[in-house]
């Protein structure tokens, strides 16, 4: 469906032009956030108790696999009501990229031209992401 498809445009963009403005400015601690969130989605992901692979180790590397697109976007692992999963990601991906994009904004050079252009960008995608993700809802496309 086109909404689906622009609203995780929309929301991948958003997380993609945080880390990449962060980046700029802490080079190495970029990674260093990437790692802490991909643990905490780790963890997140097998406390839902995903049954996708035949042995133990296998689904802890399937779980680790699903924890690096957790960086980006939510995708649904279990078969069950997803809002309040949906609403829990989003939380946490804003707070944390409030964070970064409060960090490069006071690190950045004042004189560099496109700081309040990334600023609307990111605020005009997350929020047109979200927008779309609430009309899916109401269509009942996603549960």
């Amino acid at each position: 469906m086109v909404v689906q498809f622009f609203w995780r445009l929309f929301s991948i963009a958003s997380r993609v032009l945080v880390l990449g403005l962060f980046a700029s400015e802490f080079r190495f601690y970029v990674a260093i956030i990437c790692f802490v969130h991909w643990i905490f989605m780790f963890f997140w992901i097998v406390s839902m108790r995903t049954s996708f692979c035949e042995s133990k180790c296998e689904e802890l590397g399937y779980n680790a696999i699903l924890a690096v697109m957790f960086i980006f976007c939510y995708l649904n692992p279990v078969d069950s009501p997803t809002r309040k999963r949906y609403a829990f990601h989003y939380t946490v991906i804003f707070i944390e990229d409030m964070i970064l994009l409060s960090l490069w904004y006071i690190w950045c050079d004042p004189c560099k031209w496109y700081r309040e252009i990334a600023l609307f960008l990111y605020f005009s995608c997350f929020f047109t992401a979200l927008v779309l993700m609430v009309s899916i809802s109401s269509l009942n496309i996603i549960e």
